[in-house]
């Protein structure tokens, strides 16, 4: 039986890697448990994120566009997030 994979050709146990290491690459140093503390759309917002990186590897104009298509209200979601103690760096376009 051929194994399940997406679109970009990702198998499950990439995307479950990746999603385990969103606390370190987007708030780095900050615990899971204290980013689950936040409003739920705000823990969307960071796993569509990561999601997103799946398909694009940079904070570019791709990424940017995949984020628009997916999650319209990211970059409101993304201010929530950082209006706590919990910030990311700041990205450009």
């Amino acid at each position: 039986m051929k194994r399940p994979t997406s679109r970009k050709g990702h198998r499950p146990e990439e995307v479950v890697a990746k999603l385990r290491q969103a606390d370190e690459s987007l708030v780095k140093g900050v615990p899971i448990a204290e980013v689950a503390r936040r409003p739920q759309r705000c823990v969307e917002y960071l796993l569509v994120h990561e999601l997103v990186h799946l398909l694009e590897a940079k904070h570019g104009p791709k990424f940017v566009a995949i984020m628009d298509q997916h999650l319209p209200s990211w970059r409101r979601l993304r201010s929530l997030l950082n209006d706590g103690p919990l910030a990311h760096q700041n990205w450009s376009y």
